[in-house]
Order: structure tokens, then sequence, then C-alpha cells
């Protein structure tokens, strides 16, 4: 078995592990917080992310909410908070 075989040979092994922490890893960094201060004249914001679950909080004139919300591959992603 040459040495290739050998590295080729391991990967398979460790697949399932590698697999689950690069998973946890990318969970982690995707369950991070962001600050999105909105300036533009009509309250409208954007920003990129990763598919799955966000907890939205505004906070406007000392008035705060929370929206649970989906970005889905089969949806326009756009939401609507009217407070």
């Amino acid at each position: 078995m040459n040495d290739r075989s050998k590295v080729l040979e391991l990967f398979e092994q460790q697949k399932e592990y590698t697999d689950k922490r690069i998973s946890e890893g990318i969970e982690k960094y995707r369950k991070g917080n962001a600050e999105i201060i909105v300036t533009d004249k009509n309250g409208i914001c954007s920003f990129r992310g990763f598919y799955g679950e966000y907890e939205l909080e505004f906070e406007v004139n000392g008035k705060t909410m929370k929206k649970t919300v989906l970005l889905s591959s089969k949806s326009d992603n756009k939401i609507k908070v009217v407070l």
C-alpha cells in the first residue's frame, strides 16, 4: 500500500468524525450574534446568512420586539416587520 492509499484509508476511517466536527463548527458559527443598525429612511435593512432559523430583535424608540424567522432555499426570504 502506497502513502496515498494510506492517507485515503485514514480519511475514510475518520469521515464520520470529520463530518460531525465540520457540522458542529458551522452550527456554532451560524448561531453568532449580529447587530444591524438601520439608517435607511424607509427602515429597510438586509443581511446575508445561512439558511436556517433566526431570532430577530428590534428596538425602536424604546420599544422592543422579537420575531423568529426561517430563511429557506424554497422562499424569497423577505420578511416584513411592523412595530
